[in-house]
């Protein structure tokens, strides 16, 4: 059972806290043990929740096992990205996870357009320039967080899962059938 609890949510819990107490002495010890009892379930609820989305899901896939695994990576990394947000680990680990989306966006990129170049993909240009965006936008993260500025991980978060599931539902399943039908797997 995952009782963690994955977030620094403090003011949550301190009203929460403040809330079973007021239970307490307005109904009694009995619903405030109650309430107490309730506060592991809550939050594998919560976890569950946060975690499904920030986890891929098969109908992403684009039907090409290296580039849905790329996919997957890709998640994990942003997943990471909100733990430390939330976790308020500091602006280092926040730059390493950062750091490390930047390097493995770019493996990816370059990955996902050499395939499309082998098979000739007549919207290769058009995906090129949508990544070229992508690295554009991370890389102003990147210095934004350099000029200590810790908001910018809820950006980063709210930019790259928005723009990695749109990409993959658009952009990337309009690759799909075109690569695939050339024998990609």
């Amino acid at each position: 059972m995952n009782t963690k609890i994955e977030t620094l949510e403090w003011v949550i819990w301190t009203g929460f806290a403040a809330f079973v107490g007021l239970m307490g002495w307005i109904f009694g010890l009995a619903v405030a043990l109650a309430m107490c009892l309730s506060i592991p379930f809550v939050i594998m609820l919560k976890n569950d929740f946060i975690r499904r989305r920030f986890t891929w899901q098969s109908d992403y896939s684009v039907g090409i096992t290296v580039l849905d695994e790329d996919h997957k990576r890709l998640f994990e990394l942003i997943f990471e990205m909100y733990k430390s947000m939330q976790k308020a680990y500091g602006k280092e680990d926040a730059a390493r996870i950062l750091t490390e989306l930047q390097e493995y966006t770019i493996t990816h990129f370059d990955r996902e357009e050499a395939v499309m170049q082998k098979h000739g993909y007549p919207e290769l240009e058009s995906h090129r320039r949508e990544h070229e965006v992508m690295k554009e936008k991370v890389n102003h993260f990147s210095a934004a967080l350099a000029a200590n500025s810790m908001e910018v991980s809820k950006d980063v978060v709210r930019f790259l899962q928005n723009w990695l599931i749109n990409h993959i539902n658009k952009t990337d399943k309009a690759y799909s059938a075109f690569l695939t039908a050339k024998g990609e797997r």
